[in-house]
């Protein structure tokens, strides 16, 4: 227990309660506005389409970092991040493994479909016949 300045008891667990729901109160009214236009634009994407988008364009390939799936889909790294993370989250998209170098010249997570014919723990590429 805490003492205030005239030598009461106070709670501190309450008095935190209190401070983080008038935080939070606040924050919600006056910085957590949503633009109208944005909350349209949020609302009429479909999530779905854009991890099923990912995961087929990493259908039959050895895999593919955001990157080449930007490229290859044309669309931005937010939106392919998003879609590859989700579709992990799915359990339809994993790590390979492997890692291979961006436009940027960075190693990057190589990602395969769960479908794929290979997916090796140690990141070895397959052997052609």
């Amino acid at each position: 227990m805490l003492k205030n300045s005239k030598g009461k008891s106070v709670d501190a667990k309450r008095i935190f309660k209190a401070f983080t729901a008038a935080f939070f109160f606040w924050r919600r009214d006056n910085s957590m506005r949503m633009q109208e236009t944005s909350l349209k634009a949020y609302r009429s994407v479909d999530r779905k389409t854009l991890v099923h988008q990912a995961v087929e364009s990493l259908y039959g390939t050895n895999g593919c970092t955001c990157d080449e799936l930007e490229q290859e889909t044309g669309r931005s790294h937010q939106s392919m991040s998003a879609s590859i993370r989700g579709g992990v989250k799915q359990g339809l998209i994993v790590d390979s493994g492997l890692r291979r170098k961006t436009r940027s010249g960075r190693q990057a997570i190589v990602w395969k479909a769960i479908d794929s014919p290979w997916v090796h723990p140690f990141g070895e590429e397959p052997s052609t016949p």
